[in-house]
């Protein structure tokens, strides 16, 4: 989790990032050699590094805007492992590349983000507001109340559609499906196979760190249109970047 949200999530090239050799080994080593997003396991020397904030001029001025308006620190480093992500060529170039999908904090992030700006009194900045959230992570037995029920969260992204209209029908095929999980005591734990979906809370969290060499194969796939959720209906669908405050 951190305090600057992806705004441009894959949009540099893959095999012709910026990224040094050894930051490239680092992201590999961070999501274990897989598609931060499908959970697909890379080969050596396959798959892309996408920028969350590009590393050409557009993302330098998305930084100084960003600083403008208090979500970016100023010093932050487009070229460190912290602004990269793996990918698999079907994600990038397919759906990311493209800008047909992005990655965005879950919405009982931005709603507290928004909330907090809008208190009488407030002088925080987005970026002082989300540093705040990150120190309660830390210490959850003496984090306010409002914001014990948000740690499950942070970490967290959910899949942005950006162009319906060029997605439909569309699906991102998985062969690591994770199993539902369940919000409980503020934590996510696994659900039980007949949970009902409509519950707020329920997600399937797509985690590179859960993945195991022995985990068996769960074929499925990751919906794009409202018209293809039936498989986990009202479920949400959240992916755990290691995207580090800097």
């Amino acid at each position: 989790m951190s305090s600057q949200w992806p705004s441009e999530s894959g949009s540099d090239e893959g095999y012709g990032s910026t990224f040094s050799e050894t930051t490239k080994q680092q992201i590999r080593a961070l999501y274990r050699d897989r598609c931060a997003i499908c959970l697909d396991h890379l080969p050596p020397g396959g798959g892309h590094f996408a920028h969350l904030i590009a590393s050409s001029e557009e993302g330098e001025k998305t930084v100084q805007g960003g600083d403008f308006l208090g979500i970016i620190h100023p010093d932050y480093d487009r070229s460190s492992k912290d602004n990269g992500y793996p990918l698999c060529t079907n994600c990038h170039l397919g759906y990311f590349k493209p800008k047909l999908v992005t990655l965005s904090p879950p919405w009982p992030i931005l709603k507290y983000i928004l909330e907090s700006l809008h208190q009488p009194g407030n002088s925080r900045s987005i970026y002082q507001i989300c540093q705040s959230l990150i120190q309660s992570s830390r210490d959850h037995l003496s984090a306010p109340e409002d914001v014990k029920g948000l740690i499950p969260y942070l970490g967290l992204y959910s899949l942005v559609i950006l162009r319906p209209e060029k997605v439909q029908e569309c699906v991102i095929m998985t062969c690591k499906l994770p199993p539902l999980s369940i919000l409980n005591n503020h934590q996510f734990v696994p659900a039980l196979s007949d949970v009902d979906l409509s519950i707020p809370g329920v997600a399937r969290i797509f985690d590179t760190s859960a993945i195991t060499s022995t985990l068996p194969l769960s074929l499925g796939y990751i919906p794009l249109t409202d018209s293809l959720r039936n498989f986990v209906r009202d479920a949400i669908g959240a992916f755990r970047c290691r995207w580090k405050p800097c």
